[in-house]
């Protein structure tokens, strides 16, 4: 059984001690995804520039920004304490907020951002390295509220020097017909070429409800990401699907599973598939023994995951008496 780090939707900074030098921050390449992540999105045609006013330090003094604005001329400069800045913004309730650092100048200022909720301490999100620069992206995080929200950024390894910061909020996409199992579109023998977006799906469906690591479900974990279903109806045994399904960002970790009962999606699950981090392309083979109503659960491993997704591959309505695929041959050896 491989083990994944607990939920994580987003590379994370360890802090660990070193002989005589106190507190070190260092990066650990097992929680990175970098490699995997896009750089960021393009840009409005224009932000509303807004000049860093110091102090910043704290939720008490955090600068007001709005939506579409940009936090520049902005800088860390870091004495004996670490200089870390403060914004504050108001978002709505399913709007995707995108936060991000950038270069302004010639500086390449290594930053950590994070949101955080109206109280000020409570954690949104989280990154560090916005793929394989040393800026930092988060991006279309769906508001949970209505309200005001926080955002830090501070330099990693007490990095320094100019940064921009720009911040929008966009209009939240349309809740899917098929978010739970009565909205189920069937798929139909022959190729499948699907895509969507899950980012406005709920968690309607988990394989084990806040625990991780869950080896007796069909996948080895829970599946507490947002999640859209597929209908498949099968006349006789014998139907072959064969299927790989994604989310983006490219190294979003994705759950994609078969059940007969979306009442009990753990206990009626027939196959499954939630690969480890660093693999997170899910390829689903199965042979359906019986006939039947079943549902194709297309899932996420981390919490409130979703975002663009692709679904390639078929529904082979023939008895095949062909090779097993590779990943017919994976699924059935795992």
């Amino acid at each position: 059984m491989s083990r994944k780090p607990s939920h994580l939707a987003i590379p994370i900074v360890l802090l660990v001690l070193s002989s005589g030098a106190g507190a070190q921050e260092l990066k650990s390449a097992h929680y990175k995804r970098a490699a995997r992540v896009p750089i960021a999105p393009p840009r409005p045609a224009s932000f509303s520039d807004v000049a860093e006013v110091e102090p910043n330090g704290s939720a008490d003094d955090a600068q007001a920004l709005s939506c579409g604005d940009a936090l520049r001329p902005a800088s860390l400069t870091n004495t004996a304490a670490r200089d870390t800045d403060w914004i504050m913004f108001t978002a709505d309730a399913g709007q995707l907020i995108t936060f991000a650092t950038s270069s302004d100048g010639l500086d390449q200022t290594d930053t950590v951002i994070q949101l955080l909720a109206s109280d000020g301490a409570t954690s949104l999100a989280l990154n560090d390295d916005n793929g394989s620069s040393p800026f930092s992206l988060i991006n279309a995080f769906v508001a949970p509220y209505t309200g005001v929200y926080y955002g830090t950024i501070r330099g990693f390894q007490g990095a320094q020097g100019a940064y921009r910061t720009d911040l929008t909020c966009a209009a939240a996409p349309t809740v899917p017909g098929n978010d739970q199992c009565d909205g189920a579109i069937a798929i139909g023998c022959g190729p499948i070429a699907l895509s969507g977006n899950s980012l406005a799906a709920t968690d309607d469906y988990d394989l084990c409800p806040g625990s991780p690591i869950c080896e007796a479900s069909c996948t080895g974990f829970d599946s507490p990401g947002r999640d859209v279903v597929f209908r498949i109806d099968v006349p006789a045994p014998g139907l072959v699907l064969d299927v790989t399904y994604a989310l983006e960002p490219a190294g979003a970790d994705a759950s994609i599973y078969l059940v007969t009962d979306c009442a009990q999606p753990s206990s009626s699950c027939v196959a499954g598939s939630d690969s480890d981090v660093g693999e997170p392309t899910e390829t689903l083979a199965y042979t359906f023994a019986t006939a039947g109503t079943y549902y194709l659960i297309l899932d996420a491993f981390s919490p409130n995951g979703g975002g663009a997704w692709t679904l390639n591959g078929s529904l082979s309505c023939a008895v095949s008496t062909k090779p097993l695929t590779w990943g017919q041959l994976k699924m059935r050896y795992r």
